[in-house]
């Protein structure tokens, strides 16, 4: 029995329908409704993103479709975003347990070495054009404040001798930062200098606002410029010694060679 040519010629130019171009039919259905490539590649069980953008780049969308889409990627970067954050503090929470028993009690000695470094890094060093100044220290976290107090009361310095002062940009909540750092300090804040206002710089973005933004502590100390002189000398000596021993290496910034004595 003859097959009619009109069969024939059907049957060589409409291909069997493969799995492959199934899954293309499917796939341009779907992107007609305005679904998404991670929605389109779900249901049809992966695939591969780029034979997705082949099939699909054509394919046009109206503009609800559009909007659609682009809020549904938005809410899953931010779901994204949270998750990530999420786990973010979560390590930094286990790792800070796991590592606070390396320290184990604090010895006096302990206390000068801590509180000498902090106030390298924090406090009032004198100048090229004022070689005398007197010990201040300038922080916004509690916990350095604390340190530094306690440092100052293993040297034999009394709180009589202290002054305070509020270090805030202009703007921010005064009362309540001065509040703040006189429970801090434990002192009132009838004990505490004029507040000093910063003025913002207009042309950045500060990220230190809001009602948790209570600016800076600075701890000043009346008639301390000899102190100020032993703690230079302190830190000279211990970072010599660690100099001595190999453990850092120093470099004079004037001639580029390794030096003993880092001035600061």
């Amino acid at each position: 029995m003859s097959v009619p040519a009109a069969s024939v010629v059907e049957m060589v130019t409409s291909p069997t329908r493969t799995g492959s171009s199934l899954r293309r039919a499917r796939a341009i259905e779907l992107r007609q409704q305005g679904l998404s490539y991670k929605q389109i590649r779900a249901i049809l069980g992966g695939g591969s993103m780029a034979t997705l953008s082949d099939w699909l780049r054509d394919i046009p969308l109206s503009d609800v479709q559009r909007d659609r889409l682009r809020r549904r990627s938005l809410h899953a970067i931010r779901l994204t975003s949270r998750a990530n954050h999420e786990r973010r503090l979560a390590r930094e929470a286990h790792i800070r347990q796991t590592t606070a028993v390396h320290i184990g009690r604090m010895s006096e000695r302990d206390l000068f070495i801590a509180g000498l470094v902090a106030y390298a890094a924090e406090g009032t060093k004198k100048k090229p054009w004022q070689t005398s100044r007197p010990v201040g220290f300038t922080n916004s976290d509690p916990r350095m404040i604390r340190l530094f107090l306690r440092w100052l009361s293993l040297m034999g310095i009394d709180r009589s001798s202290l002054s305070f002062r509020v270090f805030i940009h202009r703007g921010a909540d005064v009362a309540s930062a001065l509040r703040f750092r006189s429970g801090v300090v434990g002192l009132p804040p009838e004990r505490f200098h004029r507040t000093t206002l910063k003025n913002g710089n207009p042309k950045t973005r500060r990220r230190n606002t809001g009602p948790d933004y209570r600016g800076c502590l600075v701890v000043g100390v009346y008639r301390s410029g000899d102190l100020n002189k032993q703690l230079a000398g302190w830190f000279d000596a211990m970072t010599g010694n660690l100099v001595e021993q190999n453990l850092i290496r120093a470099n004079d910034p004037s001639t580029g060679r390794h030096s003993s004595a880092l001035r600061y």
